[in-house]
């Protein structure tokens, strides 16, 4: 460089001057890593304006001309960075023919071929995914005409800079052999590259070499279906060959195979044999479908290789075309003019033929057709269950609306004739008679009821472990002065003294019930009824059997499948049965279950039967019947015997009495109960929409009723829940009852919006409705109910629950008195709060006065500002918790506040009094004097 000499070390550049012999080191900026086992005789290459590559060491580093000196660039292989030098190992570099200030091309070992941007930094790589013979890149030397020669472990590569495509030579172009070494390439003066490879050296101008212009002819050389070979259409001796080919054009053949002939090996050849491993090949296959050919939009390139082969073809109609080109390096110029083509058909078997699909066709049209009719018969079998669900679901509420409406009548009835009769207001035959049929009204209201749970599987069962027979006799033993009424003898019988097992005694009850009354009902006098339980001694026959028999007038053959369905009425067979004469009005209308009245008709709604069959497959048993006109009917139950649920209470009667007679009379139990307190007042609010519960609770609550009743109530009344929650909170009244089923708002709404506002938590509510299941008890209580009553009720239970209640928040007041009085000042910081709103209302109302216990200018105004609660409901709030009014509740924590200061500071009487918001000291003393019963100074020590 500059007529000076350059050699590389590890230490630097090392610069010669021929001339003076003197040298220098240009020392690295940083050392290099030197390569492993691996040396160089040429390392160094200078590019245009003087720069310098060197080589010799891991990576390529770039010496840059500055000054008298070089700086330096490092290029190294980063495997995070694909725009880094793939390769570490340079074996050559030189410069871009075409653009050399700009572009630097790198030869490495294993990376293929490097071209580095110096404007960016950046590498691209060209491997054997671009056309390269091999990735090992010994040499390159540019020609002028923007290529690169490069040698390689795999023959020789002429590389087009721009347009980066490869033309490669092997030994068979004429080379010395496809190996060459390192550093060992040259171009001469006269533009001569020179390649040394492992035979020698390959020399030649790049502007000598002359490629092969003719389009060769191709042709299809060899055709195998399934691994054997395809012969042509011959006279009758040749007709052997398998499968036969015919010619049907210039250069076309022609075949035909069946279905399983689907495997086509194709061998062809390009007619240029003056380097025929270079020759090319692509390929075209086009099937036809549908009577339309469609070909495909780009050939198939196959490289060097020349045959190729089909597996699975799909029958149909093909079409191969295949081109071969000579060694041309210089694209279509070498193909041929006219592809070789081979047209096949593989005919589809039987049953994929155009005739076989068209069968397929129609039997799915008309499957298609048989599914719709399915479906839609389906859809409109569904839709016709729906709108009867939809009608039973409708026709259930109805009934169990209509029946919780009963209710409501049927509660000031009885009650009614219960006061009639207690008090002798009406001939005891004529109130008798009302309460009896409104019982019966309101046994058949309960069996609507269990009706509609049954349906609507909500029926529960209330299992116990005791024993059965005992139960049957004492529900025999109700009934049995209604049998001896009508000359009937009853018996019970059973082969064993006692029978245990798991029943629910209410359903059994109702069954059972159910069973003897229709049989005393339609036994003429002087006849027989009898129940008899036996449960077989040995297993497997583990069942309860029940058998009620009679010797009524019996039912008739046709109506026996019948006499179960729901309000189905049989008719009385024809004729006189033995020992009376037969009732006009049919054989079972069916009596309620539980506590009836003798029967006084032969009539029914027809639903008791149906009860009794719904009850018995609820416990999962069976129920069958026998008759014969004018001798009789047998039903027998059978009910399975298990001993899985708790045992009952020794002693436990039956779950409630049936017979009127043993009925006690009004409500003397109840009454018995009353606790004896003193005489009050009381104001009740009653919640009600119907006018004649209205009615009937304002005749109960009269406080000049009944003997032992010491409580006097003051009577205001609501029509509908609003309403009711508005007066609740205008008047607050000491009690409230209240309907659950109300307009506007329902009887737990109103139950929750009072028990959760402050100013009428603390009043008792007592709920009084038609729903009598468990879940709407428990519905009620939750919302903060205290008691819960169902219609029908009895006046005395009504009463004495009401008293109760009273007495309860009487005993109250006196606790709640006391915490107002000596709640301690409230610390804000604890996080334990008051367990009831009653206890909120009052730790509020005593840290609002104790705030200002020591002004004497406060109001009930400023307190009622402070709690949020206006006077009247204040005072009303404060005298039901406490039992006194506001002055005396401020009277009272102003004393205990001036008793401590007195007893715990040295202040005297007069400072006192003014410290805790009295205005005179002798009224103080006064005042203390009664409440303690000692002065205030004698408190001071």
């Amino acid at each position: 460089k500059n007529g000076k000499l350059l050699s590389v070390s590890e230490k630097g550049l090392h610069e010669i001057d021929p001339a003076t012999k003197q040298s220098r080191l240009i020392p690295f900026g940083r050392p290099p890593e030197p390569l492993p086992n691996f040396t160089y005789s040429h390392f160094l290459y200078e590019g245009p304006a003087g720069t310098i590559w060197i080589f010799a060491f891991e990576g390529l580093i770039e010496a840059i001309p500055a000054g008298d000196g070089y700086r330096f660039r490092y290029f190294k292989n980063n495997l995070a960075a694909r725009t880094s030098l793939s390769h570490n190992t340079v074996l050559s570099v030189a410069a871009d023919p075409l653009e050399p200030e700009r572009y630097l091309w790198a030869g490495t070992k294993g990376g293929g071929l490097n071209r580095l941007d110096r404007q960016t930094g950046k590498f691209k790589h060209y491997k054997t995914e671009q056309g390269l013979p091999d990735n090992v890149v010994y040499g390159i030397l540019p020609d002028d005409n923007g290529h690169l020669w490069l040698s390689t472990n795999r023959g020789l590569c002429r590389f087009h800079v721009r347009e980066e495509t490869a033309r490669n030579f092997t030994a068979a172009d004429g080379l010395q052999d496809n190996e060459f070494n390192q550093s060992s390439y040259l171009k001469t003066r006269s533009g001569h590259l020179i390649f040394g490879g492992i035979n020698g050296l390959t020399v030649f101008h790049p502007d000598s070499l002359q490629f092969n212009q003719r389009r060769p002819t191709t042709a299809i050389t060899r055709i195998r279906v399934n691994g054997q070979p395809a012969g042509f259409r011959a006279p009758e001796s040749a007709e052997g060959h398998f499968p036969l080919l015919e010619t049907t054009g210039h250069r076309t053949l022609r075949l035909e195979l069946a279905h399983h002939q689907n495997l086509i090996s194709l061998e062809f050849a390009a007619l240029d044999f003056s380097n025929p491993a270079q020759n090319q090949y692509r390929y075209q296959l086009a099937r036809k479908r549908f009577f339309e050919k469609r070909e495909s939009e780009n050939w198939v390139q196959l490289g060097y290789r020349n045959n190729v082969q089909f597996v699975d073809l799909p029958p149909g109609s093909y079409t191969f075309n295949v081109l071969g080109s000579n060694n041309d390096p210089d694209g279509n110029r070498g193909w041929s003019e006219q592809p070789a083509v081979l047209e096949f058909t593989i005919r589809p078997p039987w049953w994929a033929a155009w005739w076989a699909y068209l069968l397929y066709a129609l039997a799915a049209t008309g499957l298609i057709l048989l599914g719709y009719r399915y479906k839609l018969r389906q859809r409109l079998q569904a839709q016709d269950a729906l709108r009867l669900k939809e009608l039973d679901e409708f026709k259930n509420r109805f009934f169990t609306n209509i029946t919780h409406e009963f209710r409501t009548p049927l509660t000031v009835i009885l009650g009614e004739a219960e006061r009639l009769q207690r008090e002798g207001a009406a001939p005891e035959q004529s109130a008798g008679l009302i309460r009896r049929s409104g019982e019966n009204l309101l046994r058949l209201v309960n069996q609507l009821l269990d009706l509609a749970k049954l349906e609507s599987n909500s029926l529960r069962l209330n299992y116990v472990q005791g024993d059965v027979l005992a139960n049957l006799r004492y529900i025999a033993e109700s009934l049995r002065g209604l049998a001896n009424s009508r000359s009937i003898r009853l018996q019970v019988e059973s082969p064993v003294p006692e029978i245990v097992m798991d029943y629910d005694p209410e359903r059994l009850l109702q069954i059972v019930y159910n069973l003897l009354s229709n049989a005393i009902k339609f036994t003429p006098p002087g006849g027989k009824v009898e129940l008899r339980a036996e449960v077989p001694p040995e297993p497997p026959s583990s069942l309860l059997t029940l058998t009620v028999s009679d010797t009524g007038i019996g039912i008739l053959p046709e109506e026996l499948p019948h006499i179960f369905d729901r309000f189905y009425q049989a008719q009385a067979p024809p004729g006189p049965s033995k020992g009376g004469e037969v009732p006009a009005e049919g054989r079972f209308s069916r009596p309620s279950a539980p506590n009836p009245p003798p029967l006084g008709g032969l009539g029914g709604a027809g639903i008791g039967l149906a009860l009794t069959k719904e009850l018995v497959h609820a416990m999962n048993g069976e129920i069958e019947v026998e008759s014969q006109v004018g001798r009789g009917t047998t039903f027998t139950v059978r009910l399975p015997v298990s001993k899985q649920a708790q045992m009952e209470e020794p002693g436990a009667s039956p779950f409630f009495t049936v017979s009127p007679e043993a009925a006690p009379e009004g409500d003397a139990s109840l009454q018995r109960g009353l606790p004896l307190i003193t005489e009050h007042q009381a104001s009740v609010l009653i919640i009600e929409d119907n006018p004649d519960v209205v009615e009937y609770l304002a005749s109960c609550l009269s406080s000049s009723r009944g003997e032992s009743r010491e409580w006097a109530y003051t009577l205001s009344f609501a029509y509908n829940g609003r309403q009711g929650v508005g007066m609740a909170l205008d008047t607050t009244p000491d009690i409230i009852i209240s309907d659950v089923m109300m307009p506007e708002k329902d009887g737990f709404e109103v139950c929750e919006i009072l028990k959760n506002d402050e100013r009428t938590s603390h009043i008792p509510i007592v709920l009084l409705t038609a729903k009598v299941g468990v879940e709407n008890r428990i519905a009620g209580l939750r919302r903060g109910a205290d008691a819960y009553l169902a219609k029908p009720f009895h006046e005395g239970e009504l009463l004495v629950t009401l008293a109760n209640l009273l007495e309860v928040r009487h005993k109250l007041q006196a606790k709640y008195l006391e915490m107002a009085t000596q709640l301690p000042p409230v610390d804000t910081s604890e996080k334990q709060q008051p367990a009831d709103l009653e206890e909120v209302f009052l730790q509020k109302l005593h840290t609002a006065v104790q705030q200002r216990l020591g002004d004497s200018s406060l109001t009930v105004d400023d307190i009622c500002r402070a709690v949020g609660m206006g006077r009247s409901n204040l005072y009303a709030k404060l005298s039901a918790l406490t039992g006194t009014s506001f002055n005396l509740y401020l009277r009272s924590l102003r004393l205990a506040r001036a008793k401590e200061l007195l007893l715990t500071t040295n202040m005297n009487v007069s400072e006192v009094a003014y410290e805790v918001g009295f205005k005179d000291p002798k009224y103080f003393s006064r005042v203390f004097s009664k409440a303690y019963g000692t002065p205030p100074s004698e408190l001071k020590p």
